[in-house]
């Protein structure tokens, strides 16, 4: 539950509910009520359910289509869910000033190409209109960061293990239940 009583139950997760798409949006509703009965069970939301907050849930799944693309899906979960791998080192090669990879004139490290299979330079890689994921990575980290910031002050409910609100201290009652998406 979110500091307005409110609670997120996916990215769009209501956009554009008609009569013909409220089925699946039910069915959509149940999927995230019986994650949230495991998590509430477990203390963790399921992996392959879960999604950054706020604006870093739209960064994180513009970097799963431009991770997809490249053949990297599996290598762009694990920099999310564990921090680790090629994306998850790249990012020590990103600009802290730009938020772009640093050396210009090398090859990008996503291994993307131009419609020659020749490999975009670093510089031209997030300009392709394709994003490059581990750009994307940086950005989505910046604005997970961000999100919990505005948080900052509000108590941990206490349902999953690891939250960053916990640093916060004891719940109390104005404690934020927390599940996935925006």
């Amino acid at each position: 539950m979110t500091p307005d009583g409110s609670f997120c139950i996916g990215l769009r997760a209501g956009d554009g509910i008609t009569g013909a798409s409220a089925t699946a949006w039910w069915e959509k509703l149940h999927v995230f009520i019986l994650c949230q009965e495991t998590a509430a069970e477990a203390g963790f939301w399921p992996g392959e359910a879960q999604l950054s907050h706020g604006e870093a849930a739209e960064i994180e799944l513009a970097a799963e289509r431009a991770a997809d693309q490249l053949g990297l899906q599996s290598v762009y979960r694990e920099a999310v869910a564990f921090g680790s791998g090629p994306i998850a080192s790249g990012l020590a090669k990103i600009n802290q000033k730009t938020g772009m990879l640093r050396n210009g004139r090398s090859a990008c490290i996503c291994g993307r190409t131009d419609r020659h299979r020749r490999p975009l330079l670093r510089r031209e890689c997030h300009r392709c209109g394709q994003g490059c994921p581990v750009v994307l990575e940086h950005w989505r980290r910046i604005k997970v960061a961000e999100y919990w910031r505005g948080l900052r002050g509000q108590a941990c409910c206490g349902t999953m293990r690891e939250c960053p609100l916990k640093k916060a201290g004891p719940t109390d009652g104005t404690a934020i239940s927390r599940g996935t998406g925006a």
